[in-house]
């Protein structure tokens, strides 16, 4: 999988690859969600938000002490490794993936509205 796939697959937001960055940093222990958000630089509320989607898609584990992600799950690691790799290589390059990412959500979001309303299964006036 590369770098971009891994983008596509597990990051949606701006602070959601913050999370990501700062768990990598993080040592093996679980943190709470104010010490991610504040290591983050991200408001708890944000950081809370995107903690949740990235728990739901198994990227990051939570416990009972806080979130951290297990690096002893190869498919966890190797996804944490190519977004770390990602933007130490080219940020500029990453955020520009997940603007056009957003687009592409966006976009077929529109589709499948307008197909639902052209099929009857939209809303009427």
């Amino acid at each position: 999988m590369t770098e971009g796939d891994v983008l596509r697959k597990y990051i949606e937001t701006f602070e959601e690859l913050e999370v990501v960055l700062a768990l990598a940093r993080a040592t093996e222990r679980p943190a709470s969600i104010a010490k991610i958000a504040d290591a983050a630089g991200l408001a708890q509320t944000d950081a809370e938000t995107a903690i949740e989607r990235l728990v739901a898609l198994g990227l990051v584990h939570k416990t009972p002490q806080g979130y951290y992600v297990d690096r002893r799950r190869p498919r966890t690691a190797r996804a944490v490794a190519a977004i770390v790799r990602a933007c130490e290589e080219d940020r500029l390059k990453v955020m520009a993936q997940l603007t056009s990412n957003a687009m592409q959500r966006v976009r077929s979001a529109a589709v499948r509205s307008f197909a639902g309303r052209k099929s009857g299964g939209g809303r009427t006036t």
